[in-house]
């Protein structure tokens, strides 16, 4: 098993032993927490594309100008609520 994973003889007894005594239905709280929802990553990915996909610092200023303008030619295809989740945190 070492020779295979690569690990050391300690570790691969450390992983088994952890393995053994985790819950069956326990989930990894590993990772960043959500910050938006799916929907909302749409919906700020469209405004991103409709800025000519610029980066972050320099998309943030104008966003509500861009959502505005879009919504004013009936080109914006997001709902309404995504779109007051964009513009109350900008």
């Amino acid at each position: 098993m070492v020779r295979v994973t690569g690990l050391t003889r300690k570790g691969a007894i450390k992983r088994f032993r952890r393995m053994q005594t985790r819950h069956p239905l326990a989930t990894d709280a590993r990772g960043r927490p959500v910050y938006y929802t799916k929907d909302v990553s749409l919906a700020l990915h469209e405004v991103w594309t409709i800025g000519g996909s610029v980066c972050g610092s320099n998309l943030h200023p104008p966003i509500c100008e861009f959502i505005d303008n879009e919504i004013q030619r009936d080109l914006y295809t997001s709902e309404h609520r995504f779109t007051t989740c964009l513009t109350a945190k900008f």
